[in-house]
């Protein structure tokens, strides 16, 4: 892989074809639009021209209404899709024109889909209130007054609660003996007591002091008639034709459920459509004529200029010039290209080169694969995960970062079938734990001869030192992967015409390295003095004068430590591949201990192996991608890598439920 080229790209064209140049640089995918808010700000130009008049808002609401209806139907209709299906079904082919048809009864169908769930919406609404009301009514069902009663002038009716912990016998006793007056409870709760409470008007101030010392809490029941259990019926009867409503809302719904591909199919036309309307937002207008500028890549100036030429339009391009930073663009070539593409995914979680760095792919494809597959090394396991990457690519062709990672799945999951043979890993030691539990393949002693072949060193086996001959080897790895970073940066240096700082800055220390190789071969202490001496004697290079450039010598040595520490950071390696095959094996031997009970034995031995691989081979695939990626980041970028580049973000129809294909449209 490799940056592209860009150059700067400009384009004037009359107004009335701006809908049909913008569609075509769509179709085209090759044109990034600038925004022009800074000729806008410049007095010189915002003179002459204005923002354009666009659809955007038009389309945005449109989109909305499609994407609201799905949502209705995803919710209300049954409509479900899962995972694996997405993963194993291939998105349907149409072209940007068969993309763009005619959808004015689908949008009508969406407007009806929005208005029943909307409708279903308001009714579970009203449902919720009526239930609240419901509710309020319950303690008093067994009240025969009409509620809207409170009394006549001879006689006054309250309704009301009290705390539960209020002794209501008392208080009816009271109210008796000293207000002149009748309590009657209701019906109680186990919070709360609900009180009917009757008496003469005369007596109302000695009532509410009697009743205020029980916490008692008055009722009103506004514009409500009848009596509790009256209301009660109504509102059950209300309830139950709400949600027949409802239930025919539903159904009226699940009959739109085939029309999904339909929806989904114009949601995608109408954010194509978005698209090319923000690109139109990003222009400027003078007249009748409108103005474009952005950036395109140098390989595709020809082609595409051999396009614009059927049009009435002025255009050219140019290279960038000092201070413009053009969009990074990383496009692969070669044999490897699919291997080295796979890894963009991992170069996108950190960051783009930018435009005058390298390309980091290339250069982290080795690595990435070898690092994953040792630390992830069970031959099952990479045999797994190579075949679900391969049926992935094949069955539903995923795009973008979703296909990177299944390609990068397929090459991580060899190199982990190929480690796991050196190791000896299938799923970790079920052969020599089946071959001792159910058919007694042991030797005299005891230990397990049926085993599987380990061509080089087993990780777990400490008695022949195979952590340590794994670690050791693990820190070779990562020791050739910095020396090889600094190569790299070396390289850029002297690219950049700057060859006697490369030599400076990255020579002294592969000596240093040397002299302490040097001290532990040969022995004796020169060595590493000397090495100490010259970088302290050339890493101040930078700085002006003798003192400077010796105290900068001085304090580089403290990167001594920085390089110790990256090294170490190798060690992961070595770990994660002992962590899981020592988790797999655990999971192996507790299968066992049950594996004798008769007829029962093999079935929980086989339950426990395959829940707890599946668990171990789902959590090593997370900690060895993150650990992988880390590598990369921290111990190899930051020996050359500069970064962030902003991403080339060409007009193109970007699209969720189609594929968009050319079958003989207009492509550069």
């Amino acid at each position: 892989m490799a940056i592209v080229r860009m150059k700067r790209f400009r384009l004037l064209s009359l107004e009335r074809d701006r809908d049909q140049l913008l569609e075509l640089l769509q179709r085209l995918g090759c044109v990034q639009v600038e925004e022009q808010s800074k000729k806008l700000a410049d007095p010189g130009w915002s003179s002459l021209v204005a923002k354009p008049e666009t659809g955007l808002e038009d389309a945005k609401a449109e989109a909305g209404l499609m994407r609201g209806a799905l949502e209705a139907l995803t919710k209300y209709a049954g409509i479900k899709e899962s995972m694996i299906g997405k993963l194993f079904t291939p998105r349907p082919e149409m072209t940007l024109s068969e993309l763009q048809t005619d959808r004015s009864e689908i949008r009508e169908n969406a407007g009806d889909i929005l208005r029943a769930s909307r409708r279903i919406a308001e009714l579970a609404a009203e449902r919720s209130r009526s239930l609240a009301k419901l509710t309020s009514f319950l303690p008093w069902k067994d009240l025969n007054v009409p509620l809207e009663f409170t009394g006549s002038p001879v006689l006054s009716v309250c309704l009301g609660i009290c705390p539960a912990a209020a002794d209501t016998n008392e208080l009816t006793k009271i109210l008796r003996e000293e207000g002149d007056a009748e309590g009657f409870v209701i019906s109680k709760s186990e919070t709360e007591s609900y009180i009917e409470i009757l008496y003469h008007p005369a007596c109302e101030d000695v009532v509410k002091n009697l009743l205020k010392s029980f916490g008692f809490s008055r009722m009103e029941f506004k514009d409500v008639t009848g009596t509790a259990a009256e209301n009660i019926e109504a509102l059950r009867k209300e309830i139950r034709e709400n949600e027949r409503e409802e239930e025919a809302a539903k159904k009226g719904l699940a009959d739109y459920a085939p029309r999904v591909h339909d929806l989904r199919q114009a949601l995608d036309a109408l954010t194509v459509r978005t698209q090319r309307e923000e690109a139109a937002e990003r222009l400027v207008v003078c007249g009748k004529v409108f103005y474009l500028e952005g950036w395109v890549p140098e390989k595709v100036v020809p082609a595409l200029e051999k396009i614009l030429t059927r049009y009435e339009c002025a255009y050219e391009s140019r290279a960038p010039e000092p201070g413009e930073e053009p969009p990074v663009l990383l496009q692969s070539g070669g044999r490897f290209k699919t291997m080295v593409e796979s890894l963009s995914m991992v170069t996108g979680m950190y960051a783009l080169p930018k435009y005058d760095n390298i390309d980091p792919n290339p250069l982290i494809t080795p690595f990435y694969i070898l690092f994953f597959g040792m630390m992830y090394a069970d031959v099952a396991y990479g045999l797994i995960l190579a075949a679900l990457g391969y049926l992935v690519t094949r069955k539903g062709r995923p795009k973008g970062m979703m296909g990177n990672a299944f390609r990068l799945m397929q090459y991580c999951g060899v190199a982990a079938a190929f480690f796991g043979f050196l190791f000896g890993g299938f799923f970790s030691d079920i052969v020599s734990v089946v071959g001792q539990t159910f058919f007694g393949a042991s030797d005299a002693a005891g230990n397990p001869t049926w085993v599987f072949p380990t061509l080089w060193i087993n990780p777990m086996d400490s008695e022949n030192n195979g952590p340590m001959t794994v670690l050791v080897f693990s820190m070779i790895l990562g020791a050739i992967q910095i020396v090889t970073g600094m190569v790299i940066k070396m390289y850029i240096m002297i690219r950049d015409g700057h060859p006697v700082a490369a030599i400076l800055e990255v020579v002294p220390w592969w000596l240093f390295f040397a002299s302490i190789a040097l001290t532990v071969l040969a022995g004796g202490s020169h060595w590493i003095i000397g090495g100490l001496v010259l970088l302290v004697l050339t890493q101040g290079y930078q700085n002006k004068g003798i003192l400077k450039k010796l105290f900068g010598g001085i304090t580089k040595l403290y990167d001594i430590t920085s390089y110790l520490s990256d090294v170490l950071s190798y060690s992961r390696l070595m770990a994660l591949g002992l962590a899981g095959g020592v988790i797999g094996s655990v999971f192996n031997k507790l299968g066992a201990m049950p594996a004798t009970i008769p007829v029962a034995g093999p079935v929980i031995f086989l339950v426990i192996f395959l829940a707890g691989h599946t668990f171990n081979f789902a959590i090593n695939i997370i900690g060895t991608y993150v650990h992988a990626a880390r590598l990369q980041y921290i111990e190899y970028f930051s020996k050359f890598y500069d970064s962030p580049g902003e991403p080339f973000k060409p007009l193109y129809a970007g699209t969720k439920y189609v594929d968009i294909v050319e079958r003989g449209e207009q492509k550069a």
